[in-house]
């Protein structure tokens, strides 16, 4: 039996499809629950008897896939959403003397300061003498020699000359880098056991983002590997296994009549003839006489000869022969469940002892991951920011949001590989919805047109660390819905982002992602 409260998840990116850094280090996961798994696909014999019966049942392929459930917190998924868009996350620390336009909604630097600032990128903007020239912005445009950027309007309230401004970021949007997970994860059993199943080439698939009013912000990633395999130690590298406790008792000479040892407070007596339960008989040897004692603690042959009728296994250890005249004692238990275990003796001869007065050795096992990443939980009622529609506040209030990012991903087999060999990606397809109360026909007249628009949120959690959600050109569907007596009339807008490529201010990109930590 196993309990999912003392389950765990570890994950590493890896370094190419399947492969991690050497030595394996694991990070732990947050997450709500899971569904990773290794699919198998398989065959029916279609042989033709004449009994009617089924042959064989045949193994033809396995694909690792699944994923895991959240809820939003900052550092937990920031590995996450760069991997499902397959990019890297862009840092930009930028410290420059510039000066700023209020007419042309520009700052300018000198050629070169500005070349690692991606168009559409958001900025944390610190060092004007005027604090509202200061603050989060996005970039519309950049110069080709780098040397000015181009702000939405609104963004520069008044002009500044020659002063030393810091222009700091953490950007990522969709991209052609395809990345790859490892997974471990851990059950541990109620004997306190740990059993692993890792899925390894996983290459993100989908993610859901799941924002509604009075809830937690939640979300799924989904992906899809290339092999699976199953153990009983981890594959971090400062694992450890679980170790039984044991313990060794040694004869010098055979012993005499009413010598006893006393294992986990059961005593065993020797006897020339047995008589009672727990007694042992005294062999011809002293080898004889502990496979005598062996075969009382263990339940086996010989109940009523070479020990006692009545003579219950033990309940806390099990015994075997080792080295020469000695009996090695295990703990059932594993790990240091079965240190403590008293083993004590009143032999005559002094040279029959046991190594201690107790078991010893037990080991608890080690998953070896790291911690997961700290941080609030984000909701949707205190940790969401205006949503923005072109780049202004929304008439609309919206009930919920829902943000869904899909690779098309698939798994490659081949002759000869029971597994993927490989994962080819697909197009990108960003959608979502938008559940509104309507307020005019300013959004359904927008619906009706087609036209699109640009679609801006963020969230932020109590420690003021935030994400922003670019999405540069969205394309809505969806018309007002009134569903009955003591309702809301709501607009459920569904909407498709597309490339943004259009003249000027153009990112080329269909989701940009910004991450700020506080």
């Amino acid at each position: 039996m196993s309990d999912a409260n003392q389950s765990a998840i570890g994950f590493a990116a890896e370094t190419s499809l399947g492969l991690t850094a050497t030595p394996v280090a694991l990070q732990s996961l947050r997450f709500t629950g899971e569904s990773l798994k290794n699919t198998k696909e398989t065959v029916s014999s279609a042989e033709i008897r004449d009994d009617r019966q089924v042959p064989d049942h045949v193994m033809v392929g396995a694909m690792p896939q699944g994923g895991f459930d959240f809820e939003l917190s900052f550092l937990a998924l920031l590995p996450f959403f760069a991997a499902v868009l397959h990019n890297d996350w862009t840092v930009i620390a930028i410290t420059e003397t510039v000066s700023c336009a209020l007419s042309t909604q520009v700052i300018t630097g000198t050629a070169g300061d500005f070349t690692a600032v991606p168009p559409g990128a958001m900025l944390k903007i610190e060092g004007f003498a005027n604090a509202a020239n200061n603050g989060f912005r996005r970039v519309q445009s950049v110069a080709s020699d780098g040397s000015y950027i181009v702000l939405p309007a609104g963004s520069i309230i008044a002009n500044e000359a020659a002063v030393e401004v810091t222009f700091s970021g953490k950007t990522t949007a969709n991209g052609v880098k395809r990345k790859s997970f490892t997974f471990e994860k851990r059950i541990k059993n109620t004997s306190g056991e740990d059993f692993f199943h890792v899925y390894r080439g996983m290459v993100p698939d989908t993610m859901e983002l799941r924002i509604a009013s009075k809830g937690i912000i939640t979300g799924s990633v989904q992906a899809i590997g290339t092999t699976y395999e199953v153990g009983n130690v981890s594959i971090d590298a400062s694992a450890t296994a679980t170790t039984q406790a044991t313990g060794t008792l040694t004869f010098a000479a055979n012993p005499t009549a009413n010598d006893t040892c006393t294992i986990g407070g059961k005593v065993y007596t020797y006897k020339a003839s047995v008589v009672a339960a727990n007694q042992v008989k005294i062999g011809l040897t002293a080898s004889a006489s502990l496979d005598n004692l062996i075969a009382a603690i263990t339940g086996g042959n010989g109940e009523g000869d070479l020990y006692g009728f009545d003579t219950v296994p033990h309940t806390e250890v099990t015994a075997a022969a080792g080295a020469g005249d000695t009996m090695v004692v295990t703990a059932i238990a594993v790990g240091t469940n079965g240190n403590g275990i008293a083993t004590t003796e009143t032999f005559t001869n002094a040279g029959n002892i046991f190594a201690a007065a107790s078991l010893s050795g037990g080991v608890d096992p080690v998953s070896g991951y790291a911690a997961a990443a700290d941080g609030p939980i984000m909701n949707g009622t205190s940790n969401v920011g205006t949503l923005l529609l072109d780049g202004a506040s929304a008439t609309e209030r919206f009930k919920t949001l829902t943000l869904n990012i899909a690779n098309s991903a698939r798994g490659k087999d081949c002759i000869g590989t029971l597994g993927n060999f490989d994962i080819g990606l697909g197009t990108i397809a960003v959608t979502g919805k938008l559940s509104a109360y309507f307020v005019n026909n300013s959004l359904p007249a927008r619906i009706q047109a087609h036209t699109s628009f640009s679609l801006d949120f963020s969230v932020q959690d109590a420690d003021g660390n935030r994400y922003f959600f670019y999405l540069p050109v969205v394309k809505p569907s969806g018309d007002p819905t009134i569903s009955g007596i003591n309702s809301d009339v709501m607009i459920e807008v569904d909407f498709a982002a597309i490339l943004d490529q259009g003249a000027g201010n153009s990112t080329g990109k269909t989701l940009i992602i910004d991450a700020f930590a506080a």
